[in-house]
């Protein structure tokens, strides 16, 4: 790996980095054909388009100083402790991968896995475990302490010198980041990079199972799509370019990478369950075995999942969704592109696409009347410019959406979903699509029964959406098609705003505004609610100022009781980044009180979201 720097490092220890050895700069020679690289069949049924799996079972030869071992090309080691498949801490199966580093080792800066050449195609998945001991992860204190743990590295071009990788995971000063770099000359530099973002994911866990999942288009275009999964939940949604402008595409690696010791002796992780997959995988083809799912909501068997112009298929939810049913008008077509914003590409692949200008219309049987949530799928798979597409679509005679141009919203290529609520009496929904201009399209169709539905919360109860508050900010409809109201109902604090990016959300303006405390005073809300009874409460948060942990503290309470004690925005997800927190609370009079008191600067709030839970 070719790395200078990392983060913003004192000009002395950038100068000192490009001080490479040459054996340090020695990376496997990058030869493959398409023809070499085909999937193979998991030890695990239900995984498909593998084409590496690696779970570590093979004991590892006392003599074994670098080299090949099962599904990959080359372990870069050195000493006879660098890789070693012990049994005593294992994620899976018998054995797992263990990597060591000791500062005592003159000139050694790796210890590391370089995947099997699968990369001949730039749309891949990536997954793998990881677990950081904490007898040997003490806390580096400078900048320049850094541990890379995974890493995209990318062959330099002829002509071209060395590098950072375009992507890495790294650890530094106890949190862990995911670093992204691009450029578009064909040769270039660091210096001369078109850009880099940093990804702040939190303090690292010591002593558990950290199970990644990588979804990648490399490109250093705008169709660049780079999804990172920690434990089940997405981290990273990065949009655009995320590698360089190199012949080959970037390979995958992991262990560790780490050149400035301060006074840490050693540094040891242990890896198991590791995946790659092609790029027809999902996130369940090669997420660590019994890892979370990516799920964020639980739909019963009573949903109605309809693929639009294609045939049966499970999602990466392991949903099963039918052939498309009770259509009339339109055409089946697909065509074979990789789909941002979603895991399950081949759902938006296929759709039905009218006819010379002409309805769409579908009659979806319901189990009764009632109310029902409808989730509209689509992805623009033609058209590069807005007003190229536009249609108008009509639940049970209601029009949801005028003039829809879904390249306007969403761009080229890149998977959206409209939700509506709707009430149908008949036992069948109407859906009637319209085109305006060119033909009007369709994904897929989601009918889920409201009263069925548990939304993304930590009670099994059901919910509906009562009160949704945009604290410090005006009304504003979000990414799932909900009306926050204007801020209101508050006492105390004032109403600000910064125009930041904001990770972790496809929501950034409920975020950019927020209710700030003045002085230190409290901040209260006096909710109204329906009547007296359960409901379930989420804060949203977002450090938009301070860059680190102690610099915010506050406490919650929530009808008096204390559910937030010295709460840091920043030590939980970090900077510019949204964290939601959910609490399950009893109200009696009819309003709900929440108390914002600050204990370090400023207590924040960005939203909150109130659902009645019913039975």
């Amino acid at each position: 790996m070719k790395r200078k720097n990392l983060l913003a490092i004192p000009l002395l220890s950038l100068l000192t980095l490009t001080a490479c050895n040459k054996n340090e700069l020695v990376e496997p020679d990058y030869a493959v054909s398409a023809s070499t690289v085909s999937n193979i069949t998991s030890v695990e049924s239900g995984r498909r388009n593998l084409l590496v799996e690696e779970r570590f079972e093979t004991a590892v030869s006392s003599s074994f100083i670098g080299g090949n071992y099962g599904d990959f090309y080359k372990f870069q080691t050195s000493k006879s402790y660098s890789f070693t498949t012990p049994t005593s801490v294992v994620r899976n199966g018998n054995r797992a991968a263990r990597f060591e580093m000791r500062s005592a080792d003159s000139g050694v800066v790796r210890a590391e896995a370089v995947a099997r050449k699968s990369e001949t195609n730039r749309h891949r998945w990536y997954g793998l475990s990881m677990y950081l001991p904490s007898d040997a992860w003490a806390n580096n204190t400078t900048s320049s302490g850094w541990d890379i743990i995974t890493q995209f590295w990318s062959q330099p071009d002829a002509g071209e010198g060395p590098r950072n990788p375009p992507i890495d995971l790294y650890v530094s000063k106890g949190r862990m980041y995911l670093k992204v770099v691009w450029a578009s000359k064909a040769i270039h530099t660091d210096a001369t990079k078109d850009g880099e973002k940093t990804y702040d994911l939190g303090p690292v866990e010591k002593d558990k199972w950290l199970d990644f999942v990588y979804h990648i288009n490399f490109s250093y275009k705008s169709d660049g799509v780079l999804e990172v999964w920690k434990n089940g939940v997405k981290v990273v949604d990065h949009r655009g370019p995320n590698s360089y402008n190199d012949q080959t595409v970037p390979y995958f690696k992991y262990g560790i990478y780490k050149r400035n010791w301060e006074n840490i002796s050693k540094r040891v992780i242990y890896v198991d369950d590791v995946r790659v997959g092609s790029e027809n995988a999902t996130y369940n083809d090669v997420a660590p075995s019994r890892s979370t799912s990516s799920t964020t909501s639980t739909i019963t068997s009573t949903s109605s999942l309809i693929n639009a112009g294609g045939s049966q298929l499970t999602d990466s939810q392991s949903r099963t969704w039918s052939a498309d049913a009770n259509y009339s008008g339109g055409l089946s077509t697909n065509r074979a592109l990789a789909i941002a914003n979603t895991t399950d590409d081949a759902l938006y692949r296929y759709y039905r696409i009218a006819s010379n200008g002409a309805a769409i219309n579908y009659s979806v049987p319901v189990k009764e009347a009632g109310n029902y949530t409808v989730k509209l799928h689509f992805v623009e798979p033609y058209f590069k410019a807005s007003n190229s597409r536009v249609f108008n679509v009509n639940l049970e005679g209601q029009r949801v959406l005028t003039n829809y141009d879904i390249y306007n919203e969403s761009g080229y290529a890149r998977a959206v979903v409209k939700t509506f609520n709707v009430s149908v009496s008949d036992g069948v929904l109407n859906i009637n699509l319209g085109s305006v201009k060119n033909n009007a399209i369709i994904s897929a169709i989601e009918v889920t029964p409201v009263n069925l539905t548990s939304l993304s919360t930590s009670t099994s109860s059901a919910s509906s959406a009562f009160s949704l508050i945009n604290a410090g900010g005006k009304q504003l409809t979000d990414s799932q098609s909900r009306t926050w109201s204007a801020d209101a109902n508050y006492s105390g604090g004032l109403s600000t705003n910064r125009a930041l990016a904001i990770a972790n959300t496809t929501d950034d303006a409920l975020y950019r505004y927020y209710r700030i405390a003045s002085n230190g005073a409290a901040i209260n809300y006096s909710v109204p609610v329906k009547e007296a009874g359960n409901y379930t409460v989420k804060l949203h948060f977002v450090e938009p100022y301070f860059k680190a942990s102690n610099s915010r503290v506050f406490n919650v309470n929530l009808e008096g009781q204390r559910v937030l004690t010295n709460y840091d925005i920043y030590n939980e997800s970090g900077y510019a980044r949204a964290v939601v927190k959910t609490f399950n609370v009893s109200v009696s009079d009819g309003v709900l009180n929440i108390n914002l008191g600050s204990v370090k600067n400023n207590a924040i709030i960005s939203a909150i979201e109130v659902l009645e839970q019913y039975s």
